[in-house]
């Protein structure tokens, strides 16, 4: 027979407050643990493409038309590397100074909004390459503000001249002054000439030297082939096979 002086444990302050802590302490140990395993997390690095769909994408790079060859480089990249967080801006035809949205936004594991879009393109018009890059700048320092972004890309394929910016070379100059002021994301640059008059090149290696004086990683390439290419665009070192054991 229970002693009438035992109190129920819920009229017990000090038993009560015992469980409260111990529900308290596993609801807070749930938390921790749902954050370490299973919430989704931001990309570490971010990569925004332009591509020029300009004529100065016409022509060929090694005997495969430039806008295939570049098409076809960048969505492998986005296909082999899906943890990275990919969007792309197309240096479209036409001169106009108004933002335009991203052709696909940033998102990790989005091939599929890669390859639909890339499959429209045609290499037509002149090119505004200059304001793309503006814009995506624009692009890139959005994404790290939302998106907590340690590490961003900005790769620039392009076939040929700007002929809508009076001084593209300033107006990459101010993008950049723009990106200077935001510290918080390491930013590398990588302006690649597919097969590009040879004036060009001259141009490209200009801006990536205006890239490397305002303190950020940058350089130019002029791939031979498409295998090249690739290699040029990838943000990461292409993974290696790893060979079969016997």
């Amino acid at each position: 027979m229970p002693d009438p002086g035992d109190k129920p444990f819920y009229r017990d302050p000090v038993k009560v407050l015992g469980l409260l802590s111990v529900i308290v302490a596993t609801i807070i140990g749930s938390f921790q643990i749902y954050d370490r395993c299973c919430a989704s997390k931001p990309a570490e690095v971010s990569v925004q493409y332009v591509l020029d769909v300009s004529g100065g994408m016409r022509g060929k790079l090694k005997g495969v038309a430039k806008i295939d060859a570049a098409r076809k480089a960048i969505l492998r990249s986005v296909e082999r590397t899906p943890d990275i967080a990919y969007g792309l801006r197309l240096a479209e035809p036409g001169c106009s100074s108004h933002y335009v949205p991203a052709s696909v936004k940033f998102g990790e594991h989005n091939a599929d909004a890669f390859d639909r879009t890339l499959a429209s393109v045609s290499a037509s018009g002149a090119s505004n390459f200059a304001q793309s890059v503006e814009f995506a700048v624009n692009d890139l320092t959005r994404q790290q503000s939302e998106g907590g972004t340690e590490r961003g890309f900005l790769i620039l394929v392009v076939g040929g001249p700007d002929r809508c910016t009076p001084r593209p070379a300033k107006a990459i100059g101010d993008a950049l002054d723009l990106l200077q002021k935001d510290k918080t994301v390491k930013v590398t640059f990588r302006f690649i000439g597919v097969n590009p008059p040879k004036g060009f090149r001259a141009f490209l290696r200009r801006v990536s030297h205006q890239a490397q004086q305002a303190g950020f990683n940058a350089k130019v390439e002029f791939p031979k082939d498409q295998p090249d290419l690739l290699a040029a665009i990838a943000p990461t070192p292409t993974p290696t096979p790893t060979p079969p054991t016997s």
